[in-house]
């Protein structure tokens, strides 16, 4: 039961009211109404093994650099609310819940700027450490692309702005820091840096998994593996503008390597 009586599988629900209605109202949809029900167990099969993948034993050799990465100092400005008080971003709501209306607000986006000089000095780190050539250049909305291609192991594409970090990497694997703007996730540009840094650093390292297609539904399992020990997975439906050949050419890509984990980047050697 949610707000209204729902009816539904494990993984897929409808409410009832709305199906009810839409059947008697919407004769000739009922066929597209009998398969998408019929999908349902299929879900739920699916949904079965990407939690299998998710909760998978990680036993991976991870290939860390002899020297730990050290994110410089972040020069981070004042910005003020409405009242020219200071905005204390990552701590404003003191372990409470933030006010509905901060779900729906923006403000100061350009406060993940100052995480940009972290950015460029843990890729410089990798450069000094892995055999990985980078190349750079700006898109046509003016934003900086960084593309490492290590000897071996997954390439990383960065594309960063004074809003976001957006990280592509292996063969479909993609994500953005922060994962949200809003006011309520009350996200700092350190955050922002924070995120970058166990994602890039995993990749590099060797402790980053991609699974496709997973089910009949052709779902995609990413893991992030930090040499902490920690780390964090991520399934569904992988991004719906890939072209269908990009994904056949990723599911070719992915079937070759042990299990779905990519190889570490080569340290350069020490005469380098």
């Amino acid at each position: 039961m949610m707000g209204e009586a729902e009816v539904g599988t494990s993984t897929m629900s409808i409410p009832v009211t709305g199906l009810l209605r839409g059947i008697v109202e919407q004769p000739h949809q009922r066929e597209a109404f009998r398969e998408m029900l019929a999908s349902w167990p299929q879900a739920d099969r699916d949904a079965d093994e990407l939690e299998a993948l998710t909760h998978d034993d990680v036993d991976v050799e991870l290939v860390v650099a002899p020297v730990p990465f050290t994110r410089p100092a972040l020069e981070i400005p004042e910005f003020v609310d409405e009242s020219g008080r200071v905005i204390e971003y990552g701590s404003r709501w003191a372990g409470g819940s933030p006010p509905e209306d901060a779900y729906s607000r923006v403000s100061h986006p350009e406060r993940f700027a100052p995480m940009l000089p972290a950015v460029d000095a843990l890729v410089d780190y990798l450069v000094t450490w892995y055999d990985v050539e980078v190349d750079r250049s700006v898109d046509e909305s003016d934003a900086r692309v960084l593309q490492l291609r290590p000897t071996i192991g997954a390439p990383i594409t960065l594309t960063m702005t004074a809003e976001s970090v957006a990280i592509e990497a292996g063969a479909l694997f993609r994500e953005i820091a922060p994962t949200c703007t809003c006011d309520a996730c009350d996200e700092t540009a350190e955050t922002v840096a924070v995120q970058v840094e166990e994602t890039v650093l995993a990749i590099a390292a060797g402790g980053f998994r991609e699974v496709f297609p997973i089910g009949e539904r052709r779902w995609l399992h990413t893991r992030i593996h930090i040499s902490d020990g920690t780390g964090r997975a991520s399934g569904g439906e992988p991004d719906p503008s890939l072209p269908a050949q990009r994904l056949d050419d990723a599911a070719d890509l992915l079937a070759r390597l042990p299990d779905g984990w990519w190889p570490a980047w080569s340290l350069r050697s020490a005469s380098a």
